[in-house]
């Protein structure tokens, strides 16, 4: 076909999503047929090349997986056996882990929280990232039931690189490049292990006025790796063939591998294999064609895979961005050739899903790992509203009308940041689901669907939780060379609901299970509960969710000093008075200052910029042991 038709695809995402680059290949039969390249490599950086690397982020999670099948084939590990017989490090208080088989690892149904966020996505290396795995692990609790069901899984693939670097006695990017990249010729990939000289990785947009510096994702097996588009479809090519796991391995990855034990509807977007999110692509469904995608996305990047086997084709788009869905445009890139080479195009419809209408049924609230929704009814019709973080709620959508079982929004109308979006509530057992059904991205008949929301159940227990509510806690053990802060919130605030009061609302809702332990209280396979951990109540007052700790965010210090000398990794947190002038920082150190809503306004480490007023607001210090921070104030020079 012409390319200029998939060029302006290209310029036009380009331009509508405020992309900082893109690199675009798209390979059939191991030869590319397409690319496109665009941007520059920093806020004031040169033009981008074919040589340019980004971060590809989860992208990562298939040459992991490559590399396990590679041992799987040597019998030097089986995808049935327990982890823990090959990782006799790998230890949690709760019996079950026992269970957590290799497989398990691949396909998210490991039950583990996957939330361990602290010192992975970083602005340096970590070099004791796995080994603070271990030791999370050694403290939390499964979030699920292994093997249950598959809820996507970051830490999973954390313990695959132990795996491969402890089954081979090589550095997990030792085993990559030998046995991967260099026969491959893939010469521009690489992992987070040192500085790459600039030019040669892109550097993202910050939320604040500096770029971010290189990226280092320190779970590199999890979504650490570096590279290109062309040499993503190098690998893709190169796994089609049988270069690097032979055909029963291949097929085993590239076949559904989600459990049944808790099956809700046809998570669409989320039909996993070994690696793969997808297996079978809803929209190339219409072509009677097998397409297998693989996306990945870190602080400003987003990426996405895909494979057809059938037209031996495979595609890959990297972004830097934080606006445009790579998958999106890929799924259009690939669309549009297989149409020019000939391939008829038809709807394939939806499986039928049993849903409830009645309003009895219906009312109530529903949660998933971000948010908490009421669902009532106005004269027949459903309106949704979502809770705010001060506890009140804000109406999301109002006037969705039944029809046929399913839920219809008004047209024009955005729900959850969708449009045309269809509700249904779907009954598994005792639980009730909140579905959502859109147009397809592409194809707008070929519609895709995902399991949203659960349930949740009203109860009138009461515990000692109940006198926490509506007080407010700040974190004070971040790493200091966290990629971003408030990523994983800074402030937590104990939110309660009258008739529900076993449970909290946030961060995620958990289920109370004593007076000093809140557990997660969902299981929503796919997507929307992943990474929760429980939260416990400790005896000092404060509160432990999952790595992180918080303390009571009452009395804080009124911040009147000139001068501080930092004496422990801890954040030392005051409220301001007085507005600042001039901030200097001797040593390695990081100042923080949250808005109203714990909201992170100002990160010395991404601004050059002090914010306008510091009345009110909770600003916090931390840093290397000795690093000196000196502040002035307007006060001081009048």
């Amino acid at each position: 076909m012409e390319n200029q038709k998939l060029d302006a695809l290209c310029e036009a995402f380009f331009t509508e999503h405020s992309v900082r680059a893109m690199d675009v290949a798209v390979h059939q039969q191991g030869l590319e047929i397409y690319h496109y390249r665009s941007g520059k490599t920093a806020s004031k950086g040169a033009k981008i090349t074919g040589k340019t690397m980004f971060s590809i982020g989860s992208i990562s999670k298939m040459l992991t997986t490559t590399a396990v099948m590679m041992l799987v084939q040597e019998g030097k590990l089986t995808l049935d056996e327990p982890v823990y017989k090959k990782l006799p490090m790998f230890k949690m208080p709760d019996a079950r882990y026992k269970n957590i088989t290799v497989r398990m690892l691949l396909n998210h149904s490991s039950g583990l929280p996957g939330n361990c966020f602290k010192g992975k996505y970083a602005n340096a290396r970590n070099r004791n990232h796995l080994k603070e795995e271990i030791e999370y692990a050694a403290v939390s609790k499964l979030k699920d039931q292994p093997g249950k069901f598959s809820v996507y899984c970051n830490d999973g693939f954390s313990l695959a690189e132990l795996l491969i670097e402890v089954i081979s006695g090589q550095s997990y990017s030792s085993f990559i490049y030998e046995r991967i990249l260099e026969p491959l010729g893939m010469e521009h990939t690489d992992f987070p292990i040192h500085e790459i000289m600039d030019g040669k990785i892109i550097k993202a947009k910050s939320p604040f006025d500096l770029d971010f510096p290189q990226e280092y994702v320190n779970g590199i097996g999890s979504g650490g790796i570096y590279s290109t588009a062309s040499d993503l479809c190098l690998f893709l090519d190169a796994l089609r063939e049988g270069k690097l796991v032979d055909a029963e391995g291949l097929a085993e990855m590239n076949r559904d591998q989600q459990p049944q034990g808790l099956v809700v509807a046809d998570n669409t977007t989320e039909r996993y294999g070994l690696g793969w999110d997808c297996v079978s692509m809803r929209l190339f469904e219409g072509f009677k064609k097998q397409a297998l995608c693989k996306s990945g996305s870190t602080f400003g990047f987003n990426s996405h895979s895909i494979l057809i086997p059938d037209c031996q084709l495979s595609a890959a788009v990297v972004l830097c961005t934080e606006e445009g869905s790579a998958s999106q445009l890929n799924q259009k890139l690939v669309f549009e050739i297989l149409k020019a080479q000939g391939a008829e195009f038809e709807a394939a419809p939806l499986a039928t899903m049993i849903t409830v209408v009645h309003p009895v049924e219906i009312t109530g609230l529903y949660g998933n790992k971000d948010q908490v929704v009421r669902a009532r009814f106005e004269h027949g019709d459903l309106t949704l509203e979502v809770r705010e973080a001060g506890g009140g709620w804000r109406t999301e959508a109002s006037g969705l009308k039944e029809d046929h079982g399913l839920f219809v929004a008004p047209a024009g109308t955005q729900v959850f940041k969708r449009e045309a979006l269809k509700i249904g509530f779907v009954p598994q057992g005792d639980e009730l689901y909140l579905v959502y059904q859109q147009s397809g991205c592409v194809a707008a008949q070929q519609e895709e669907r995902q399991v949203f929301m659960q349930k949740l159940k009203p109860s009138g227990k009461v515990s000692g939780w109940q006198s926490l509510a509506g007080k407010t806690w700040i974190m004070d053990n971040e790493y200091l060379q966290q990629r971003t802060l408030g990523n994983v919130p800074m402030t937590f605030t104990v939110q309660m609901e009258k008739g529900y009061d076993d449970l909290l609302l946030a961060p995620y809702p958990l289920r109370i299970v004593n007076d000093y332990e809140a557990v997660p209280a969902l299981e929503i396979p796919g997507n929307y509960s992943r990474e929760m951990s429980s939260v416990l109540w400790l005896a000092d007052g404060s509160i432990q969710n999952g790595q992180y700790h918080y303390v009571l965010c009452e009395n804080l210090p009124q911040l009147d000093v000139r001068e501080m000398t930092l004496r422990d990794p801890l954040i030392h947190w005051y409220i301001g008075a007085a507005q600042l002038d001039t901030l200097k920082i001797d040593g390695v150190a990081r100042v923080v200052v949250l808005d109203e809503n714990g909201q992170v306004e100002f990160d010395s480490m991404l601004s050059s910029q002090l914010p306008s007023s510091l009345r009110g607001k909770r600003i916090g210090f931390f840093g290397e042991l000795n690093s000196k921070i000196s502040l002035q104030y307007m006060e001081d020079n009048a």
